[in-house]
């Protein structure tokens, strides 16, 4: 494993010339977002994605991991995230990336969303493209079918059972038929 492994730049897309990113950048986002449900909808594309990884950097993952938690948490507070614009306004590194003002937002980086990022994983563990099932489908479809098979069963072992009954009991009756009858004719004589 070499050194030269940039997991901001491999995983997130954030350049060596943007690094460090700051928590706008790391999430994805553009700088002074303020809406709650856009940084905790980046936040978690990128855990998502981040969880697909897999190899024998663990460790790096799980520390870039542990800044998007943090990165969400600051963005997520409005005290913190006044702070913490205050601090990056002043900041010498903020100037490696242009600052607009809060009323004038850039459309920011997106990250792929949770279907492609499914489908590709999928490929890499050799599953087929277009037919991907959720485990609750998967498990509904299950016992739809073994319902199925039961119905089936149940209704053939009844029509069984209807039809024995109807030929025994067809003989029974032409038989108590004849002893009556017989029975009816020794009276008279």
């Amino acid at each position: 494993m070499s050194d030269a492994f940039d997991p901001y730049y491999i995983w997130l897309g954030i350049p060596p010339g943007e690094q460090s990113p700051d928590h706008y950048r790391l999430l994805g986002i553009a700088q002074f977002e303020s809406n709650a449900d856009v940084i905790r909808n980046a936040a978690e594309q990128r855990m998502r994605y981040l969880r697909t990884v897999t190899g024998p950097r663990a460790k790096r993952l799980q520390q870039l991991i542990n800044e998007i938690v943090s990165a969400q948490r600051v963005l997520s507070e409005g005290d913190a995230r006044d702070k913490y614009n205050a601090l990056i306004t002043e900041s010498p590194l903020s100037r490696r990336r242009p600052s607009p003002s809060p009323s004038t937002r850039t459309a920011a980086f997106k990250p792929p969303s949770i279907d492609t990022l499914d489908t590709r994983s999928r490929r890499r563990r050799g599953g087929k493209r277009g037919r991907s099932r959720t485990k609750d489908q998967t498990t509904e479809k299950a016992k739809n079918l073994n319902l199925h098979w039961w119905v089936i069963i149940g209704m053939s072992s009844g029509f069984l059972i209807l039809t024995l009954m109807m030929t025994f009991s067809s003989g029974n009756h032409a038989k108590k038929e004849k002893v009556l009858q017989v029975e009816i004719a020794k009276k008279r004589d």
